[in-house]
Parts: structure tokens; C-alpha cells; sequence
């Protein structure tokens, strides 16, 4: 299901959340490093510029929930981002209840990890973040890996959720290295361990056609290969592991190449004697601190033809000099090549500031642990959200249309979960032929399970297009545990467009209802939100129980 974009949204006049990565190094009560500030600023002014009630909302370290901590406080980014935009920036502390915002102002929520059920995803505090907008932004990349009610149960509680541009671009320039990506395609992938990062590897080795390992990943493949490592950092229990990686690639044709040279030293620290040698002359008191120059140029060779280059790691301990030259050639190499290339993860960003190739890199990602998670080919839970699951549609007929111009389920309308299912969840339903919307209202009809699904649209200028109706099973009303869920009905165009027509709630519209007329009674209700077999949420085991024994059969026995 294509993700909603900031971009494609009329945001003027409307309540906008935005939800951010602001977490910086603080230094003196100011920003000491502004790069995640600076990456998020476009969206913020985006989002200004259109005219909207812009609140912003982000994390900050690792405080605790229900204590405010004044080392914790966005105060200094609040003053960042003011001097950036040319206007005061407030800062609001007190906010679960409502923020009165101008058209145009942009205001910043304080540290919303101080909130209590923030990092538990709790729902009622989700729903809480929900009331306070008309349309959430998420467009935190650097968390969209973590579950938490800022960056995931906030999507599902929300009116309208949409990624911005800063995670859009990610997801974009990831999709683009791995999904689609011009070949040959060559990963870097270096580290400690390979126990780190073997997730990783085993995702890429399926999908790369050379992987370059360096570090102490690299020390485990050289091991694997018959050479000795000397004392270098390695993990023995998981040679047959790196043996598999290798026999995994040359059963698919690809490659992982060993490194021919090394620079080994004595001991590990920044003054040690550096000395090249040859992979299989490496003495049993000398540890592997980088590639030697011989397979630095073999790799830089790889970079060059390579059409798509993606790189996690140093393949050497760059922070000493001494140790630092591997990387720093693999780095102007990817700075010079024509591939598309993509770099991300904390010490990989390090080595590209330090050899000043930035400018020369197509993407850089910000994300950290979100872009690692990614490049395992795990689903992050704020994308996955604003993504939806798949339901399976049992019995579609049809949905009653609202005197409003929404749609709301009567019950017709038969959901399942399928397997594994938990909360937000979709389903797209093809259109049969172009639909022609008018100012009048019309049905749409799509195909479902092999039968008619007719849904109401609400009034929408005159246009044609080709799409699919979205239905959207969602958590129940935070205020009402005995409702199942709801149903919400978005049209999805080919393009990715969606056109809101639902908000499918009887507490949110009771008026609406053309059965009861605005009383919104049991028979409704019930239709709303049918029982369902399956929980929307997972239920937690009952506690096993000691019963006594029977007296009675207890007699028995001793008689």
C-alpha cells in the first residue's frame, strides 16, 4: 500500500503534528552538532509555508516517563529553530490536552519521552497525540524502527497520517539501493562482529552481487578462509556461519571477497608501529587494525564499476590514522564512482565527515539503527503503520452512505484478521472500470472476493481516475473497550493519491448516521462494530490457578 506524502496533502489552516528526530548533543545548555536539526528544517517550513498550524514533536536522550528533567528539555532546540526560521519558536510543556497554534507559527512540544506510556505505545496516550491535529507527520526516519506512541500508535489513532519528506526521501533512496537497484550492486558491510550484524548479512547475500566485509566482521571471513588472525578481535563459533555466507553467494553468483593484505600492529592504540603484510603472514601476536593498500585498490576497483553502492561501516580503525587508510580510499572511491551510493550508520557517517566525500555521496541517511533494521529487511513499525496490513474481506456487499458525504459500515461489511494480525490493518479493492466523480454523489464499484462492493463516495470535484477503495481496520476508541474496532474507507488512486471519505466512528459523528438519524443507537452501534472472533489486540495468558483438592474424593481415598 503506497504511503501518504506531506506533499500531496492541502495543509492550510489545518492543526499539523510533525513528528521529528531532534535528539542532539547538547553542550552548555546549546545544540552542539545541528545535522539532524538541519535535515528536518525543510519539512518545517514546508509545512509553515502552507499555511499550517505547525506543532512539533520530538525526543530527547533517555528521560524518565512522569519526571520532568531540565538536562532533558528541548529548550535549547526550541532556540535553534527559532534563529533558523527568523521567528520565536515556543516551546510548550503542558500539551496533552490541546495547544492553541496560529496559521503559520510553529510551536514545539516539549521532550515527549517524559510523557508516561510513551515508549509502552500506549494507546490512550497515542489518542491524546491524535486529538491534538487534523493531519500527523511522520517524518522521524531515525525512530520510525522503535514502537512507541509517538512514532507508531499515533498513525493509527490519527484522522489523517502521512510520511514527510525527510523520511519519504529515505525510504525513497533505500528503495531505490535495494528494491530496484542498478547493477552491479556492492555492499559494504563492516563492524566488530559479524554476531552484530548477521542479520545483515544474511538479508544483503541475497540480493548483492559482491559484499565487502571489513573490521572485525572481516577478521571472521579470513579465519573462515584458512588464514590465521593473530590476536585481531574474531569470533571462532561463528566460522561455519561466514562459510555459508560465501558458499551462499557463489551459489547465486556473487562475490565476498578476502582481503589479500592487511595492516597489523601489536596492540591497539593510535601510536602503534603499522605494518602491511600479506593475509597468510599475519604472526600470532599481531592483530588486523585495517585492508592493506593492494586490496584497498581491488575494492576501489569493485566501487568503480559497481552501479548501486551501499556502505555500513569502516573496513579499519579510521580513527587512527595509521589504521585509517583503508577507508579512506573505499570513501573517495565511492565519492568518485557514477553509481548511486548510500551511506548510513554512526561510524560510517563519522568517516565520511572526516575524509569531507558528503557532497559526493547520493544519499546520506540519518536513520541509524532504523536504516540498519532496514537494510535486514525487517518492516519497520511506524512505516509498516502508515503502510497498513492486509486484512481478509469474508462477505463485502455495501456501506451506507452518511448525510455528511462520509461512508460508515453497517456490519455488511464482514473483516477478518488474517494470521499474526495486531491493530492498524488495509485492504485495497481494485475498481472494476474508471469511476466518474461528480459533485452529486456515486457509487464505485470494486471487485472483492469475486463479488460487487459498492461504496458511496463523498462530494469531490469532477475528475477521473483509476483506483481502489482502502478500507482500514483499526483499533477501538480508546474511551470504549467494548467496541471491537472501526472501519475507516480511504480512495487510493493508481498514483497514490488517497481521498479521505471516512471517518466511521459513531462517537466521533453520531449526527451523521442515516439509520438512526443522529442518535447513534444499539442497532447501529452493533453494526459499527461487530464482534469478531479474532482480538484486535494480543490477550495476555491467565495466570494458572491452584484449585484445593476435594475434600470429599480426599475421604474417599483414606477410607
Amino acid at each position: 500500500m503506497p504511503i501518504v506524502r506531506m506533499t500531496d496533502l492541502d495543509l492550510s489552516g489545518k492543526k499539523v503534528l510533525i513528528r521529528e528526530d531532534l535528539n542532539v548533543p547538547l553542550k552548555d545548555g546549546k545544540v552542539a552538532a545541528s545535522q539532524r536539526l538541519e535535515a528536518a528544517l525543510p519539512t518545517i517550513k514546508l509545512a509553515r509555508d502552507a499555511g499550517a498550524k505547525v506543532m512539533v514533536m520530538s525526543h530527547l536522550g533517555r528521560p524518565k516517563e512522569g519526571v520532568f528533567e531540565e538536562s532533558e528539555s528541548l529548550r535549547p532546540v526550541a532556540d535553534w529553530l527559532g534563529a533558523a526560521l527568523g521567528k520565536p519558536v515556543r516551546l510548550v510543556r503542558d500539551y496533552l490536552d490541546g495547544v492553541d497554534v496560529a496559521a503559520g507559527e510553529v510551536v514545539l512540544l516539549e521532550n515527549c519521552r517524559m510523557n508516561v506510556g510513551e515508549g509502552k505505545d500506549d494507546a490512550g496516550l497515542s489518542a491524546k497525540y491524535a486529538a491534538l491535529c487534523d493531519v500527523f507527520v511522520m517524518d522521524a526516519f531515525g525512530t520510525a524502527h522503535r514502537a512507541q506512541a509517538s512514532t507508531h500508535g499515533v498513525i493509527r489513532a490519527a484522522k489523517v497520517a502521512c510520511g514527510g519528506p525527510l523520511l519519504m526521501a529515505e525510504l525513497d533512496a533505500l528503495g531505490k539501493a535495494l528494491d530496484k537497484p542498478a547493477r552491479p550492486l556492492l555492499a559494504i558491510v563492516a563492524g566488530s562482529k559479524v554476531s552484530t550484524k548477521l542479520s545483515l548479512l544474511e538479508n544483503l547475500i541475497g540480493k548483492v552481487d559482491q559484499l565487502i566485509v571489513g573490521g572485525g566482521i572481516a577478521n571472521t571471513f579470513i579465519a573462515a578462509a584458512g588464514f590465521g588472525v593473530g590476536k585481531s578481535l574474531v569470533e571462532m563459533d561463528l566460522l561455519d556461519v561466514a562459510k555459508k555466507i560465501i558458499a551462499d553467494a557463489k551459489a547465486r553468483g556473487a562475490d565476498v571477497p578476502i582481503p589479500a593484505d592487511v595492516v597489523v600492529a601489536p596492540e591497539f592504540k593510535a601510536d602503534a608501529p603499522a605494518t602491511v603484510k600479506k593475509v597468510s603472514e599475519v604472526g600470532a601476536g599481531e592483530m588486523i587494525l585495517d585492508i592493506g593498500p593492494d586490496t584497498a585498490a581491488r575494492y576501489a576497483a569493485l566501487i568503480g564499476k559497481a552501479g548501486t553502492v551501499v556502505w555500513n561501516g569502516p573496513v579499519g580503525v579510521f580513527e587512527f590514522d595509521a589504521f585509517g587508510q583503508g577507508t579512506q580510499t573505499l570513501a573517495r572511491a565511492i565519492a568518485a564512482s557514477k553509481a548511486f551510493s548510500i551511506a548510513g550508520g554512526g561510524d560510517t557517517l563519522a568517516a565520511v565527515e572526516k575524509y569531507k566525500v558528503e557532497k559526493d555521496i547520493s544519499y546520506i541517511s540519518t536513520g541509524g539503527g532504523a536504516f540498519l533494521e532496514f537494510l535486514e529487511g525487517k518492516e519497520l513499525p511506524a512505516v509498516a503503520a502508515l503502510r497498513g496490513a492486509r486484512l481478509t474481506v469474508l462477505c463485502p456487499t455495501r456501506c451506507t452512505a452518511l448525510r455528511s458525504g462520509r461512508i460508515l459500515p453497517t456490519g455488511a461489511l464482514v473483516l477478518r484478521p488474517s494470521s499474526g494480525f495486531r491493530g492498524h490493518a488495509t485492504v485495497t479493492l481494485r475498481v472494476r472500470k474508471e469511476a466518474r466523480m461528480s459533485v452529486a454523489r456515486t457509487l464505485l464499484p470494486a471487485i472483492a472476493a469475486g463479488l460487487i462492493l459498492a461504496a458511496p463516495l463523498a462530494a469531490q470535484p469532477a475528475l477521473r481516475l483509476q483506483g481502489g477503495l482502502e478500507l482500514v481496520w483499526g483499533d477501538a476508541a480508546p474511551d470504549d473497550a467494548s467496541r471491537s474496532g472501526r472501519l475507516i474507507g480511504n480512495l487510493v488512486t493508481d498514483d497514490g493519491r488517497r481521498i479521505v471519505l471516512d471517518v466511521a466512528s459513531a462517537r466521533l459523528a453520531p449526527e451523521t448516521c442515516t439509520r438512526c438519524r443522529g442518535t447513534a443507537s444499539d442497532w447501529c452501534r452493533a453494526r459499527m462494530f461487530p464482534p469478531t472472533p479474532y482480538p484486535t489486540r494480543p490477550r495476555r495468558c491467565a495466570p494458572k490457578r491452584s484449585f484445593p483438592p476435594n475434600r470429599r474424593s480426599s475421604r474417599r481415598r483414606m477410607a
